[in-house]
């Protein structure tokens, strides 16, 4: 059929169950995160409160004028990638980066490029969660070698320039 409404409720169904499986690998990764002692903060909608627990504080909303800020008293930033930007960046990231701290990021071949082994690769496999947290004495070398990356690669001037000379053969 030609009728583009049939296409509607397929559609709808996998945006609906490809949002499940991301909040579900957001709430995972914090749970993991907090079993293992580590602190966790979560900044979103309200459905986040009944995370809360002896290591995950609920933080409310956050506006976007306000990350950087916020994001600059942490030294980790989740970011578990929609799996829709299988080989491209979520702002969160950058946003992170710009603001001094590392994410921890689902990782995929744009992240491996840009940064390699820099940002925090989580991986979710059979032996359960791995990733490459920086140590006490690589972190600061870590956030600095991904800032220069970003600095150089990723303002919007840059992408400006490169989407200019990749559409525009002037």
């Amino acid at each position: 059929t030609n009728d583009p409404s049939v296409l509607g409720y397929p559609i709808a169904a996998f945006h609906d169950i490809e949002t499940r499986l991301r909040q579900d690998v957001r709430r995972t990764l914090a749970t993991k995160l907090a079993e293992s002692g580590v602190a966790v903060d979560i900044y979103g909608d309200a459905s986040w409160k009944s995370q809360e627990g002896k290591f995950i504080r609920y933080m409310g909303a956050l506006n976007y004028k306000d990350i950087q800020s916020v994001f600059s008293n942490y030294r980790y930033v989740l970011n578990p990638q929609p799996p829709q930007t299988r080989n491209g960046s979520h702002e969160r990231v950058m946003d992170a980066l710009s603001a001094g701290t590392l994410p921890i990021t689902v990782t995929n071949g744009f992240y491996r490029d840009e940064f390699g082994a820099g940002i925090v690769h989580f991986k979710s496999g059979v032996c359960g969660i791995e990733m490459n947290l920086a140590s006490a004495t690589d972190y600061g070398p870590r956030v600095t070698a991904c800032q220069e990356v970003l600095a150089r690669n990723h303002t919007w001037a840059t992408r400006a320039k490169t989407l200019l000379e990749r559409f525009c053969r002037c």
